[in-house]
């Protein structure tokens, strides 16, 4: 994967570009987005953030602003952003914020991989923080090839994702955790079921067992009795945060997953 050291024109929702400055007061609407700011160096121009921005410990600090379905635009006019960093929603409904507050919206770019290499470097063009992106994202490029080399000589174990238990749902193809557990080196089942998070019965699983079975931190209880259920010997739950997020986390979340699936290989990385 290659990454360009130069700059790159970066624009809003409205498709106007988003011109770099250090000095820019940012609210963050998405955890994986403040995160990045964070990694990058531009942790200090966060005003605000979503609810759910729990990482790093100095994010915590941040007033809080709702979530994207139910944000307080009263209180996100009041902390007068210039610029406003967002990865879920509708163009439109960013623009209608955009025009109350008279800030910039960013909209990141959905997909996997490719995507947070593409935000990370985004978000570092437009706080005058460049530099520091590019060679973040080459970081994470590196860790991620040095963790997909180590799987083409090992078996790809058949592996299921619990996101949720009820009603159960998967990681389809198409989906973040579909492409992360390709690249720890495990062969996502889940391909099998229609949609990026399908839904599907008990009877198609135990027709269609796995050999790994994972699933997030909080569903620990209802991953344990499905190993059961199904006769798997092998299960392990990933914190639900570090494994959902597109940011720079992705390495800590690929090495997890690789020792996962492949629970003799040493890590890489620390998990956090």
């Amino acid at each position: 994967m290659l990454l360009v050291a130069a700059s790159l024109l970066v624009h809003d929702v409205s498709g106007q570009v988003i011109v770099p400055s250090a000095k820019l007061r940012i609210i963050s609407t998405a955890p994986a987005l403040t995160e990045i700011l964070y990694a990058i160096g531009a942790g200090t121009n966060l005003v605000a953030a979503s609810d759910y921005c729990n990482y790093p410990k100095a994010a915590r600090l941040l007033p809080r602003i709702g979530s994207p379905r139910a944000l307080n635009v009263e209180k996100i006019v009041s902390l007068r952003p210039l610029l406003i960093v967002a990865a879920a929603g509708t163009k439109d409904q960013w623009r209608a914020l955009g025009q109350l507050t008279k800030a910039q919206v960013f909209m990141a770019e959905e997909g996997g991989v490719a995507a947070v290499l593409t935000n990370i470097r985004a978000l570092g063009q437009v706080t005058g923080q460049f530099p520091e992106a590019t060679e973040l994202a080459r970081q994470v490029d590196r860790k991620i090839q040095e963790i997909s080399a180590k799987t083409r000589n090992q078996s790809r174990p058949r592996t299921f994702y619990m996101v949720w238990n009820d009603p159960l749902m998967t990681a389809g193809s198409g989906s973040f955790l579909d492409e992360l557990i390709g690249l720890a080196g495990g062969e996502n089942i889940g391909k099998n079921w229609h949609g990026v998070y399908p839904r599907l019965s008990w009877e198609s699983l135990l027709w269609r067992p796995p050999e790994v079975l994972l699933g997030p931190r909080n569903l620990r209880a209802a991953v344990e009795a499905t190993a059961r259920r199904l006769g798997v010997n092998y299960f392990a739950t990933i914190d639900e945060d570090i494994i959902s997020r597109p940011g720079p986390r992705i390495i800590t979340a690929l090495d997890l997953l690789h020792r996962a699936i492949h629970p003799a290989t040493p890590s890489t990385v620390n998990a956090r």
